[in-house]
This record gives structure tokens, C-alpha cells and sequence, in this order.
């Protein structure tokens, strides 16, 4: 695990690592581990590695994927999955993103969708501590990018909103 996932970022499927581990424990110890839960697995990373992250996919019926928390997470989140991330590094869950979005309804029911995702965003990833620590020039150019951008942005939800 530390060879393929920490040190060479791969993502896993908790299933798939579930196998290995068992195959492993048949070949170093003798003992047959086949009925072992992928559960008991994932706490015993929880455990022994810190880093190691789980993401559980929109879809109830896959397997958790697994990966270190020193890779990037938009590499680790596919699209349409990993909607929880579980790991010491990141504590993003989904249901908090909708509990900020219904108590900012309540606070501001006029305002626009994107408005709204636009504080959430910008409170969660902390973006006013992100762009203190940029220098003065870049903090500008991402600033002009971003105002720049905005039209798109409301045009794409504009389209979307009248589909």
C-alpha cells in the first residue's frame, strides 16, 4: 500500500485493496483471510495511515476509492463520485455544503444560485487566506481572471436555468 498508493498516488478501490490484503495475508502468513470485511480494512488504514484518504462514490453500490491525501483531490474525485472524503487532511461532506446553502436561503431569498454557491465556495476553501498568502501581482491577475469570467459563468447557469 505504501509503495502504490502513498508514494506512487495511485487510486484504489477499497474491493480491489480488500483482495490484495487478503491475497498477501495468504502468501506471508499462511491464513486463509477470505471472509475479511472491507470495513475492518478501511479502519485499519484509518489507523496505521493518516494520510491515506476514502472517498465514497455517489453510487451506493461501489466501492469506497482510496487514496493519499498528498495527491491533489480534484485528481481524486472523478466525476459524479466521491461525494464524502474521509481523511485527517480534508473533511469535506456534502451535507455540510447543504446546510450552509439552506441557512443562506433563509438569510437571503432573493439571492441567485450562483450567488449563494459562490459564498459557500468561497467560504470553504478559504480563499481570502489563500489569496493573502499570493503576492500583490498575482493576487490582482486572479482577481481580473475571475471578473473577467463572471459573464460566462452567469450566461452558464442562465442556459442551464431556461433548459
Amino acid at each position: 500500500m505504501k509503495e502504490k498508493i502513498i508514494e506512487g498516488k495511485e487510486i484504489w478501490r477499497l474491493t480491489r485493496l480488500t483482495k490484495a490484503f487478503v491475497k498477501i495475508i495468504k502468501e506471508v502468513e499462511g491464513i486463509d483471510a477470505e471472509g475479511y470485511k472491507t470495513h475492518n480494512l478501511k479502519n485499519r488504514i484509518k489507523k496505521a495511515h493518516s494520510i491515506i484518504c476514502f472517498s465514497r462514490p455517489s453510487r451506493f453500490f461501489e466501492s469506497d476509492i482510496v487514496f493519499a491525501g498528498s495527491l491533489d483531490v480534484m485528481n481524486a474525485i472523478r466525476p459524479g463520485e466521491g461525494l464524502v472524503l474521509q481523511c485527517a487532511q480534508y473533511k469535506f461532506d456534502w451535507r455540510t455544503d447543504f446546510a450552509q446553502l439552506d441557512m443562506l436561503v433563509r438569510q437571503k431569498p432573493a439571492a441567485r444560485v450562483t450567488t449563494l454557491e459562490t459564498i459557500i465556495m468561497w467560504t470553504n476553501n478559504k480563499t481570502p487566506e489563500w489569496l493573502d498568502g499570493l503576492s500583490e501581482e498575482e493576487r490582482i491577475r486572479y482577481m481580473k481572471v475571475a471578473r473577467e469570467q463572471s459573464s460566462h459563468v452567469l450566461n452558464h447557469y442562465n442556459e442551464r436555468k431556461n433548459k
